[in-house]
């Protein structure tokens, strides 16, 4: 008897939220046997063939439930032309444990499942862990093992303490997979837990180091690099974000010597008077008299900024967000409010912490404010 595979709707199989999962049901001798495709829908958006356009990622749900029957057919046709014979319920059964053994083989089925970004980060972490083990079994990462690969991140491959967590989320996603299908009953992550993320900590410009930026201004370089620092400068003094350089208009934005930075959550826009901001007025004026406009790609100021950095011996990793982190530790050292601070920078009072770093120059003010006792 011939078998037959479907893609169905179990409205047997429903989770809190209304939905049910779709499943690839394959009849032998009359004997159903479900295999899950990782697929959940609400009844209202299921043709009986296929998910509706109007649910988000639809394409994608459909080309992956497409992908599991195709998978399981072709393990049937695989079967029935090794053995000769029709297949078997008891032939169906052990296709819930077949498939790829080896991690490699399944993590390249696992790929299948994402594009753009993710596919690039996950990608390369499945390099990483080829070119530490070509051969490697769903039975050989253990917690031991585990242990000795995040060895191998920190010390052969050199990554930060942060940047190796990537590389074992990856892993925890292939082991899911695979647990879920039958291929592996062992979850090491159930021992080992992940490393803990840790907020980098994010470089900032002294003043004296915004002086030697400003002073390439007046010096001899080219004019993209003149460009650069002067927009760096006004994001190191007023806190505008890289992404805002190229709505940056000096005509639109100056009002009674005042610089608008942002508004308000009410619409009030926010102001800083060039008069308390010397440093800034110079630039202002320079970008005024040089017309100086931003058109270029981001990633364009950030290779400037490198070499601004050599040209004004500052020893930091400076990037286009330095000049934000500039901003908020500047204000905080002159003793301005964290409140004040989340307006300049258009944030929440939680996230200002993350911006503003607490230095001796801030520890001075404090105490010389209040005193001691």
């Amino acid at each position: 008897m011939a078998t037959t595979i479907r893609i169905v709707l179990r409205a047997d199989k429903v989770n809190k939220d209304g939905l049910c999962q779709i499943a690839v049901c394959v009849t032998a001798n009359r004997k159903r046997t479900y295999f899950t495709t990782g697929v959940r829908v609400h009844p209202d958006n299921w043709t009986g063939t296929a998910i509706t356009s109007n649910v988000d990622n639809s394409n994608l749900l459909n080309a992956k439930i497409n992908r599991r029957r195709n998978e399981i057919e072709k393990e049937i046709l695989t079967n029935e032309l090794s053995t000769g014979k029709d297949t078997q319920p008891a032939d169906i059964a052990t296709l819930r444990h077949s498939g790829p053994k080896g991690f490699h083989e399944y993590a390249k089925e696992v790929l299948k499942n994402y594009t753009g970004g993710n596919l690039r980060r996950w990608t390369v972490e499945q390099n990483h862990l080829l070119n530490y083990r070509e051969n490697l079994a769903f039975a050989d990462i253990t917690p031991v093992w585990l242990t000795l690969y995040h060895d191998y991140q920190l010390k052969t491959l050199k990554h930060a303490s942060n940047t190796s967590i990537s590389a074992f989320k990856w892993l925890r996603i292939v082991m899911s997979h695979a647990k879920k299908r039958g291929i592996t009953q062992y979850y090491p992550f159930k021992e080992w837990k992940l490393p803990k993320y840790e907020q980098p900590v994010k470089p900032y410009l002294t003043y004296d180091e915004c002086i030697r930026i400003q002073g390439v201004l007046s010096k001899d370089y080219s004019d993209e690099i003149k460009k650069v620092a002067a927009f760096f400068l006004v994001e190191c003094f007023a806190g505008i974000r890289v992404s805002d350089w190229g709505k940056f208009r000096i005509e639109k934005l100056i009002h009674d010597n005042a610089l608008k930075v942002g508004a308000t959550k009410n619409g009030e826009p926010v102001y800083l008077s060039l008069r308390d901001y010397p440093i800034l007025a110079k630039v202002i004026k320079y970008m005024a008299d040089n017309n100086l406009n931003w058109t270029e790609p981001q990633q364009h100021a950030r290779t400037v900024l490198k070499s601004i950095a050599i040209i004004a011996n500052i020893q930091k990793h400076v990037t286009t967000h330095t000049g934000r982190h500039t901003c908020a530790t500047l204000h905080l050292e002159r003793g301005f409010s964290y409140e004040y601070i989340a307006q300049l920078l258009g944030v929440s009072l939680k996230i200002v912490g993350t911006y503003a770093k607490m230095t001796r120059q801030k520890l001075r003010v404090e105490s010389e404010r209040i005193g001691g006792f």
